[in-house]
């Protein structure tokens, strides 16, 4: 058996029409969450740029918080700190969570 014999009979184990249903659902909830992550992200980069602008001592000292908070955290901490404040799970349980989701993908 050739390797593409080998490669067909696997694709034909996991291209379903059950499946391929499933990966295009999930490819359209992927491209709502990044429409929506563009959008929000635009929004608030346009505030904290507003902000960091302002002349109101207030207003400015916000934005460059906020806009150096968000830029001096790795990806993986705020994450992390997502995922444990809106699941109530302890910081350990988030990250073996987070990490067997990764590992699994792979």
């Amino acid at each position: 058996m050739s390797f593409l014999d080998s490669l067909a009979a696997t694709l034909q184990k996991f291209v379903t029409p059950v499946n391929v249903t499933f990966m295009l659902k999930a490819a359209g909830i992927s491209v709502a969450i990044a429409v929506a992550a563009l959008f929000f992200g635009t929004v608030l980069g346009v505030l904290g740029a507003a902000g960091r602008i302002s002349k109101n001592k207030l207003v400015h000292g916000l934005a460059t918080l906020y806009v150096e908070v968000i830029r001096g955290t790795p990806m993986m901490l705020q994450i992390l700190f997502v995922t444990h404040f809106t699941q109530k799970k302890e910081p350990r349980q988030a990250l073996q969570q987070i990490l067997e989701t990764t590992m699994n993908i792979w």
